[in-house]
């Protein structure tokens, strides 16, 4: 079965990558491949979190090859991403701090 996957950019909304379709990626899918995918797809889009992170971790990468990879990848990139915008925070919000002399 083949069938078009995205993954999407670290802070780049599903809804938005809906619209989008950009960075298609076209590649074979097993049937189990794609039905994970597919549930992935609906937990996260209805952000039970725990759901998504009980799937993920049940995955077989014997009988669902590539998907924990991918998934693990893009966390990779948003916790990187989170992880910048905290800084730029961290250094603003020092700022600002050590401009107020009540502080």
């Amino acid at each position: 079965m083949k069938t078009a996957v995205s993954i999407p950019d670290a802070g780049q909304s599903l809804s938005r990558l809906k619209e989008s379709w950009r960075s298609l990626l076209i590649e074979e899918l097993s049937k189990e491949t794609y039905n994970a995918l597919a549930e992935l797809q609906a937990v996260v889009d209805s952000q039970v979190w725990d759901d998504a992170a009980r799937l993920v971790t049940s995955l077989d990468p014997d009988v669902t090859p590539g998907v924990r990879d991918r998934v693990t990848e893009a966390m990779d990139r948003a916790l990187t991403e989170i992880d910048q915008r905290v800084d730029k925070f961290a250094r603003a919000a020092s700022r600002r701090i050590l401009e107020r002399s009540d502080w």
